[in-house]
């Protein structure tokens, strides 16, 4: 599924978690395979955490340290 930031921006809450979810699926599946994390997924992965951060006020510090995030 190939996501713009306007779409990312415009999903509910549920459907935002279940976004960061399956990017993540997808993204560790990716990297498994022989092909590696594709760029696409990548930058999902990255709008999807973004938009997370902003609308929950997470602080990237704290996910830093929590290992939930890498630097």
């Amino acid at each position: 599924m190939k996501l713009r930031k306007s779409d990312i921006k415009l999903m509910g809450d549920t459907e935002l978690f279940s976004a960061f979810h399956w990017s993540i699926v997808r993204s560790t599946n990716e990297q498994n395979s022989r092909t590696g994390l594709t760029q696409q997924t990548a930058k999902e992965c990255k709008w999807i955490l973004e938009e997370c951060m902003t609308r929950f006020n997470l602080e990237r510090e704290v996910l830093i340290q929590k290992h939930i995030i890498g630097e």
